[in-house]
């Protein structure tokens, strides 16, 4: 390790199963580069003495940002779990097949307390944006034309919802 730097190190898992990640990105506002988690959730980056936002970045997992004093010559550990972005996502089909425009999409937790709400597009598509979600299973209310039925969705699947029927 040269004069004036030091290195920091440590293990990235899911915050929820414990399982190390791969392919975390891992930065900093003082590096000019990037090094990313292997196999076994291991990261070892090396920085100018001092302190530094330290990003972690993974496509599938919400962003964590945290403030890391490297000390000159010396290894630190800093391990981080990341939670997991569910995405929830699907279409809607009038009863004779085509897409169904305009339809309103809630999105519920266990407890019925609405999360956020989406339309459908021309094509009958709705999407909730990346989200972490705790808790089990959810509710998906859709609201199209005098119909109104509710679909449980468990944790973590993607979700598509299909033959939603509409007078008419």
């Amino acid at each position: 390790m040269p004069i004036g730097s030091g290195v920091v190190m440590g293990t990235i898992k899911d915050a929820v199963t414990g399982v190390p990640i791969k392919g975390v990105m891992i930065s900093s506002d003082g590096m000019s580069g990037c090094c990313p988690s292997n196999g076994d959730g291991a990261y070892a980056c090396s920085d100018t003495a001092g302190t530094y936002h330290f990003t972690c970045v993974h496509t599938n997992y919400r962003q964590q940002t945290k403030l890391i004093t490297l000390p000159d010559s010396q290894t630190i550990i800093v391990d981080w779990s990341m939670h997991k972005l569910t995405r929830i996502k699907g279409h809607v089909y009038n009863a004779d097949g085509t897409p169904a425009s305009n339809c309103t999409m809630t999105l519920k937790n266990a407890g019925g307390a609405v999360i956020q709400t989406t339309v459908t597009d021309a094509q009958g598509f709705y999407a909730f944006p990346d989200r972490v979600l705790g808790g089990r299973s959810y509710g998906i209310t859709c609201e199209c034309r005098a119909i109104a039925r509710t679909n449980q969705i468990p944790l973590g699947e993607d979700f598509r919802v299909v033959n939603f029927g509409s007078p008419a």
